[in-house]
């Protein structure tokens, strides 16, 4: 499954907005990872590599591309542990301005 950003904008708006879609540093249940597991039905690690943020499947890495891992990157740094699909897509939006 291609990362993209509209279908994970849609994942999100799907969610009622309290609704927690992932944890903040947490490189399986992220709110990428959840995407990945929830919509293309398998696992993946999201992670720092020192050069940025990346995706392993299992056979191999690869860089997020921009939007997400500036997302990947703001999730992180959230105050609280538990992402709600309203924090999100205000994180998602906030790329846009």
């Amino acid at each position: 499954m291609r990362l993209d950003k509209n279908k994970f904008r849609q994942w999100l708006e799907a969610k009622k907005p309290g609704e927690i879609v992932g944890n903040r540093r947490d490189c399986i249940m992220c709110p990428l990872g959840e995407f990945f597991s929830d919509v293309g039905g398998y696992d993946v690690v999201i992670s720092e590599n020192g050069r940025g943020y990346k995706i392993d499947r299992g056979g191999g890495d690869r860089q997020l591309p921009w939007w997400a891992e500036n997302f990947a990157f703001r999730v992180d740094c959230e105050v609280t542990d538990k992402i709600t699909a309203r924090q999100a897509l205000h994180i998602l939006d906030m790329q846009d301005r």
